[in-house]
């Protein structure tokens, strides 16, 4: 029952119809076909690139991914990425649109659609120096994401070793992130090296 009044709830926010209507251009300039759509999500493929764009279904949110279609298993890459790659300014602002109305999945699919078509244009055909791009710019931002996640880790044993005044503990663990020590962290460094000379 619950989910037949979810689909029925759907279905009222018009979602296939503002998709269709907002990203026509990709059939008209791009030569992309519609191939799958149901309540929550629209597939285009041209001869070698997708495009997917969805309702979230739990979250709400609408998103767009573009991907090669020759990738197995597909590996795609969202209008934010998109956006980190060659709007970095547009992309500190950009977040998917949580919409619930159906005057705001219209209001929000044109916008989403413009965002495509301005900044998404390498991708939709099918450059593929920049799905490199966007696959290296993927890993770095991992690792960056895994070396704060890191640095984060250490610099809360250190503050533990600090305040036990356990300096060789302090020493160890700056030491072992030298290259990203702040001004603050230099100094107690030093400071912890000379309480272990004296």
């Amino acid at each position: 029952m619950l989910k037949a009044q979810q689909g029925t709830e759907r279905t009222s926010l018009g979602f296939i119809k503002a998709v269709r209507t907002a990203f026509k251009f990709l059939v008209e300039y791009f030569s992309f076909t519609c191939v799958k759509e149901d309540v929550t999500f629209v597939r285009f493929e041209s001869t070698t690139v997708f495009v997917n764009v969805y309702h979230g279904r739990a979250s709400y949110e609408l998103n767009v991914e573009v991907g090669e279609l020759a990738m197995t298993p597909e590996n795609s890459f969202t209008l934010g990425e998109i956006l980190h790659v060659v709007a970095a300014k547009e992309s500190l602002t950009y977040r998917p649109y949580q919409v619930t109305t159906s005057e705001s999945v219209v209001k929000f699919m044109q916008e989403i659609a413009r965002l495509v078509k301005e900044y998404a244009t390498p991708a939709l055909i099918g450059d593929r120096d920049f799905f490199m791009r966007l696959s290296e710019i993927r890993v770095q931002r991992s690792d960056d994401y895994l070396k704060k996640l890191h640095l984060n880790r250490i610099r809360t044993e250190v503050e533990t070793a600090w305040h036990q005044k356990n300096y060789p503990r302090v020493i160890e663990l700056y030491d072992s992130m030298l290259e990203d020590l702040t001004p603050t962290e230099a100094k107690r460094l030093a400071f912890a090296k000379k309480k272990c000379l004296s």
